[in-house]
């Protein structure tokens, strides 16, 4: 899934996705969020299936992140870059376990659909 994109090299998100997402009728900061969410989650299922995860549908530990970046992206001598990019992958993690919750899968087994549909909701819950 890593590597899929038209236009953006390495990028987890196809030219499709990304079009998907910007033809929301959402404001661009929902639409950035969303975009930053779908990497997290495309990247997060790369990592599940190219590192040893001992549960196949639950979110790499942090250590399985760090092996991942290091293995097989090349990232040993990058340590300010692999340490903000884990946080944030922590962070997007507990958002992605709550929708999984949300939409009672496994947080791996969301879709770019289920993210798109679950910010226009919020959006247009907070402009109500």
């Amino acid at each position: 899934m890593y590597g899929q994109s038209d236009e953006y090299l390495d990028s987890p998100l196809s030219h499709q996705d990304i079009q998907l997402i910007d033809e929301r009728n959402i404001g661009a900061q929902d639409k950035h969020y969303l975009r930053l969410l779908a990497h997290c989650l495309f990247t997060l299922k790369a990592i599940a299936n190219s590192v040893d995860c001992i549960d196949s549908k639950a979110l790499p530990q942090q250590e399985n992140c760090l092996q991942w970046l290091i293995e097989k992206k090349g990232f040993k001598k990058e340590e300010y870059f692999v340490a903000v990019f884990l946080e944030q992958l922590d962070i997007a993690s507990k958002q992605l376990d709550v929708l999984g919750k949300h939409y009672s899968v496994s947080p791996l087994e969301l879709s770019l659909s289920q993210l798109i549909d679950f910010v226009e909701k919020e959006g247009s819950e907070q402009t109500s």
